[in-house]
């Protein structure tokens, strides 16, 4: 590594950077505080295992790591999804980002990280592979049409708007939240699941969410130019109608033009989803055990696990 190329922890100080390397990388701008708040998990006890490249004092590349607790049949487990693997045109395939996810991983494992999990692009998937990740079913995805003022999405381009759509939103979330928490619909069935306490729900409030009551179903729901679905409890349910309705009028007030569902596949909300509409092939879902009695095999995700989320 030249000598003018460090590899830095990524702290509060350095998302400006981070939001800079981002917007030249994904050619959009990003925000500094909603970075910062996404990479604060000391509600968990762990933080700084993200890793970013510097030139100097310019940010050339980086990979994130998040830990997130997990639950396995009553058995308490430490997850992190990598993400945000991100460089500069200049400096890919020179090997530089190789080191840096290595090093992010190996002081992942030294802090008792149990496994890793990621949802890449096609890019950072190669990336993986030569590290040693497996590959789980992609997650399978549902975008439901609503019939109303596409106001989510037009305010991602209106600034005005946008505030707008945030506070229509935060209000009529507020008045639909039944309650601060909900039970990973998958973690009934023993399956490895993130833990949805109550600080981890808190932790993703980077947008309009809550948790409702959706036609007798639990439902942890997020507003952008979608409605999005965290996750739905349908353990009980056997007809989703109920649900759907609640969540289309929901959707219809606040001005997200779809309901948008993210499924591991094979599990009942997406089976139940199949019968219904038409999904696509979503996320690939990638995995890495550092204990070899952790079964990621058994690996259930939702759409609110995920860092975009």
């Amino acid at each position: 590594m030249a000598e003018h190329i460090r590899h830095v922890a990524l702290t509060d100080e350095r998302m400006p950077a981070l939001a800079s390397l981002f917007s030249r990388v994904f050619k959009r701008p990003f925000d500094p505080e909603d970075l910062r708040h996404k990479y604060d998990t000391s509600f968990l006890g762990i933080g700084g295992l993200a890793r970013m490249a510097v030139d100097g004092d310019q940010p050339i590349a980086s990979t994130g790591i998040l830990p997130q607790r997990f639950t396995s049949n009553n058995q308490q487990l430490l997850g992190a999804q990598v993400c945000d693997l991100a460089a500069l045109p200049e400096v890919r395939g020179t090997g530089l980002h190789d080191r840096l996810l290595a090093e992010a991983l190996n002081i992942a494992r030294e802090r008792g990280v149990d496994f890793f999990f990621t949802l890449p692009n096609d890019q950072a998937h190669r990336a993986l592979d030569r590290h040693g990740f497996s590959w789980l079913p992609r997650m399978r995805g549902f975008k439901i049409p609503v019939a109303t003022v596409p106001l989510g999405r037009l305010a991602r381009r209106i600034p005005l708007l946008h505030r707008l759509h945030l506070s229509i939103a935060s209000k009529i979330l507020n008045q639909s939240r039944v309650s601060d928490g909900i039970r990973n619909s998958h973690a009934a069935n023993g399956a490895l699941c993130v833990d949805y306490s109550r600080s981890y729900l808190h932790s993703k409030r980077r947008r309009p969410s809550a948790v409702i009551n959706a036609g007798g179903a639990a439902a942890w729901v997020a507003a952008d130019s979608a409605l999005e679905i965290g996750d739905l409890d349908s353990t009980g349910i056997d007809d989703l109608a109920p649900a759907l309705g609640t969540l289309m009028r929901m959707a219809r007030n606040i001005g997200c033009s779809s309901l948008l569902f993210q499924c591991t596949v094979k599990t009942k909300l997406e089976r139940a989803l199949s019968h219904q509409f038409t999904g696509f092939d979503s996320w690939p879902v990638g995995v890495l055990r550092c204990r070899p009695d952790v079964t990621v095999e058994d690996l259930r995700l939702n759409f609110g696990d995920l860092d975009t989320f």
